[in-house]
């Protein structure tokens, strides 16, 4: 059985919006709970967190995707290795499909771009 195309504006962004966040809610809440847990050596527990919240998020975002028939290559690794990428490649599927040009096919880079450096205002180093 073939699942149905569902149109763009059908599918559920609320994953993107969350990754695009991720970097914020980081910077306020999951790294002073981690400095508090694990004193100055933090670098690790940090990377392995946000590896595990952008992977899980990505998954997801990914599901949506592809009820809309968008795939993109290995997405799971790329949100482990560098999350702009992902948000990139996203756009670009996007474009490719639906031929959305400009910021309406990368909003969510933009977006994520944006959101790392409002978290480097609110890093509690």
């Amino acid at each position: 059985m073939k699942s149905k195309k569902v149109p763009l504006n059908k599918i559920n962004n609320g994953y993107a919006v969350f990754l695009i966040f991720v970097p914020i809610l980081g910077a306020l809440f999951l790294e002073p709970l981690l400095i508090n847990m694990f004193g100055a050596d933090t670098l690790w527990p940090v990377l392995i967190a946000y590896t595990i919240i952008n992977v899980s998020t990505i998954y997801y975002d990914e599901q949506q995707l592809n009820k809309a028939k968008i795939k993109i290559n290995n997405a799971l690794i790329w949100g482990a290795i560098f999350v702009p990428v992902y948000c990139y490649l996203r756009g670009s599927a996007m474009n490719k499909i639906y031929n959305l040009g400009g910021i309406k096919s990368q909003w969510v880079f933009l977006s994520w771009i944006g959101s790392l450096f409002v978290s480097i205002l609110f890093a509690p180093y």
